[in-house]
């Protein structure tokens, strides 16, 4: 492969088959679903490469199937049992698009996942039926063509080979009425000619429904994509010479319920991912891409957050800027520029860039179904502008939803209350962090915690934990709520927000402290103050007159200040005691 400058590919389709061993990873999850016939289903939310693995699956059992073929001819034994695949190499999935205009009958009909299965059911037996017609060269009976609706029948005529989503589009233009005619009269023929003229190998590919789908309302994208893996689960068991692998949105299979759920568990990889998983994903694109590790592409190892003086890899700082998907964190690496001698400048405006402008906008576009208030522009645009800092406290999140909902009180529970919750809707997409006990480690006692892509909250929940003292506005929305409120938007001092980190003893005293030196109207002065309170923390560990003499420094600048003169001691007294706490 010639590599361009930087090139990361960031979508399945664009990745040649001959470079996937490249760029897969491949944790047990993954390994087992690609190795494994059984394994038909792969569910997973956007962005963690659903399009890649099931292409990658595809192309190892064609690859082995070829092989095969080949060893029975060289062995003189003639072809036996050859396995079809389809689509045909081009494309290499059956990219679903949109299914065009549905009347409100059949969105009515489609809402019920039940009857989203049937459709399938009728779409794949007679994909099916075509593609083994076409390869055996035994012509599918004109009788049997002229007595399907005038739709389906012109399908067949035009086509050898109908893809599923193409006969599924096709069945979709007819009424509701009609449908259920030709499904109640020919459902038992089809199912013979389903079962009878398929005797050998075929293996289909299915992906992208959930693209297909979105001009549709919740409950038809939840359902036809649903029913897909109901229908061929039945279909792939009615007939085992039948292999049928689909991807469908993880969204969608946490909110529906079936007495087939529990039992097609096994034919289903829901892929997730741990830190240590995306680290390795990142090092093993960057080696491909760029012949080295990510610190060797980016030319630093750490970098320290301008405002707190956290120092972190830049692996964590990166990550932390995500939603914890594959494709973010390909996105940081596509955006990286030499853009001056400077790396750690460059490095920052990739991650700031990919952060603030793809994943913190397109994120409210992708999960638009399951947020109805903040999945409008308007909307969110408008409380955006209500949010004045990074770490909340639950009364301010109470008051900031009172006012955008136009409420003069507010005294109910989020469980209780009948307005639009859209703090909640926040903490159900991963962009509102909370703080949680740490049950896995004896020395960090409290972590951040914002929940990850595969934890899915079910449709339109509103509770929010109210164990947290604090609320956590993610990195990735900084940037949109600053431009909102016209810069005027604090970052706590000394408080990294990310998934993951340490909540440390001193942290809720940071968030008072900040209420303090938010007073100081001059930005000069204010990050004077905050410098040297910075400099009193992190010297709390030295020589007791150092310290002393530090924190009488921060004493007569704050006295210095009109704002915040009466509350000097104060100020100095919250000092020593995040300095105690972050030193202990």
């Amino acid at each position: 492969m010639d590599i361009q400058e930087n090139y990361w590919a960031t979508e399945g389709e664009n990745i040649d088959n001959k470079e996937l061993d490249n760029v897969i990873y491949r944790n047990a999850d993954i390994t087992e679903f690609l190795y494994t016939e059984t394994k038909n289903f792969i569910i997973a939310p956007k962005g963690v490469g659903k399009t890649i693995i099931l292409k990658a699956k595809r192309y190892l059992f064609e690859k082995t199937a070829k092989e095969k073929r080949n060893q029975e001819i060289a062995e003189n034994e003639g072809e036996k049992n050859s396995i079809l695949f389809y689509p045909s190499s081009n494309p290499y999935l059956d990219f679903a698009s949109s299914f065009g205009y549905l009347d409100k009958k059949m969105i009515g009909f489609l809402s019920k996942w039940e009857n989203c299965k049937k459709l399938w059911q009728i779409a794949l037996q007679l994909s099916i039926i075509s593609y083994f017609s076409a390869h055996s060269r035994v012509p599918i009976d004109p009788d049997f063509i002229k007595s399907l609706p005038e739709t389906l029948s012109d399908v067949y005529r035009k086509n050898e080979n109908v893809d599923p989503t193409q006969m599924l589009r096709s069945i979709l233009m007819l009424s509701v009425s009609e449908f259920q005619s030709l499904y109640n009269v020919k459902n038992v023929e089809i199912d013979k000619l389903y079962s009878g003229k398929i005797q050998s190998g075929i293996c289909i590919f299915i992906d992208r429904i959930d693209q297909a789908l979105e001009e549709y309302p919740l409950a038809v994208w939840i359902g036809l994509q649903v029913g897909l893996i109901e229908a061929a689960w039945d279909l792939t068991r009615a007939n085992h010479h039948v292999k049928i692998y689909s991807s469908i949105r993880l969204e969608a299979y946490a909110n529906y319920v079936s007495k087939n759920k529990q039992a097609m568990r096994g034919n289903i990889t829901l892929l997730k991912y741990t830190a240590s998983d995306l680290k390795q994903i990142l090092n093993k694109l960057s080696k491909y891409y760029t012949d080295g590790s990510f610190e060797d592409f980016i030319g630093i190892r750490e970098v320290t957050h301008p405002e707190t003086g956290h120092s972190e890899s830049i692996f964590d700082c990166a990550l932390r800027h995500t939603l914890s998907r594959p494709r973010d964190l390909v996105c940081i690496g596509a955006s990286f520029r030499k853009l001056s001698d400077d790396p750690t400048y460059n490095f920052r405006y990739a991650v700031n860039e990919t952060s603030h402008h793809e994943i913190g906008t397109t994120i409210f576009v992708e999960k638009n179904k399951f947020i109805p208030n903040l999945g409008q522009d308007v909307a969110r645009n408008r409380f955006f502008g209500l949010i004045h800092k990074n770490v909340l406290t639950y009364d301010e999140m109470v008051e900031i939803c009172r006012v955008y909902n136009n409420k003069s009180t507010c005294g109910l529970t989020c469980e209780q209350c009948a307005q639009v919750h859209p703090f909640c809707e926040l903490y159900n997409i991963g962009l509102l962090g909370v703080i949680e006990r740490n049950d896995h480690s004896s020395t960090v006692e409290n972590v951040q915690r914002f929940l990850q892509p595969w934890e899915i909250m079910p449709e339109h929940e509103v509770n929010l934990p109210r164990s947290s003292n604090c609320y956590l506005i993610h990195p990735c929305l900084n940037h949109t709520i600053r431009m909102r409120r016209r810069n005027v938007f604090e970052s706590i001092v000394f408080i990294t927000v990310g998934n993951g980190l340490e909540w440390k003893n001193g942290y809720d005293q940071c968030v008072e402290l900040n209420t303090i030196i938010r007073l100081v109207k001059d930005i000069t002065l204010r990050k004077e103050l905050v410098s040297e309170l910075g400099k009193l923390i992190n010297n709390a560990n030295r020589p007791e007159g150092d310290f002393s003499k530090q924190a009488e420094r921060v004493r007569k600048i704050a006295i210095g200040i009109a704002e915040v003169a009466d509350k000097a001691s104060r100020i100095v007294d919250f000092g020593l005691i995040i300095a105690k706490c972050f030193n202990d």
